[in-house]
């Protein structure tokens, strides 16, 4: 796996405001794309998590998938967003919702802010993109 650089970054934000634009109004890009950033990073680092654990205790996925700090719904994990074809927003709002539900300490009110579910504003296409 290769290590992401500062370029490489900037030139995928840029390509994902690219994909929003006359879609969304550019001052609401950074709540789109900074909301998917930290749904992806959060998917990751659940992950890496998870396979920690399991290494160190010898558990099943299954097992394990209740034991980081941070809780990942299953409705929530990036491969199962990316099966979705139809009603994308839709799921991505109930992703964030479920996201709080479960870490409400710390994310109440603060992951569904965003709608994503507009598909005036967002179409299934452009969410896919």
């Amino acid at each position: 796996m290769s290590q992401l650089t500062l370029d490489k970054l900037e030139s995928w934000l840029w390509d994902s405001a690219n994909i929003l634009r006359g879609s969304i109004d550019s001052s609401d890009f950074k709540n789109y794309i900074f909301g998917l950033l930290f749904l992806k990073r959060a998917n990751d680092v659940f992950d890496e998590e998870v396979e920690t654990i399991m290494e160190r205790d010898g558990i099943s996925r299954e097992d394990t998938e209740d034991e980081p700090f941070f809780k990942l719904p299953p409705e929530a994990r990036w491969d199962e967003l990316k099966k979705i074809t139809e009603n994308i927003g839709v799921a991505l709002d109930k992703a964030f919702a479920a996201i709080e539900r479960e870490n409400t300490k710390y994310l109440e009110g603060v992951l569904t802010t965003t709608k994503f579910g507009d598909k005036d504003r967002l179409s299934d296409e452009v969410l896919a993109a």
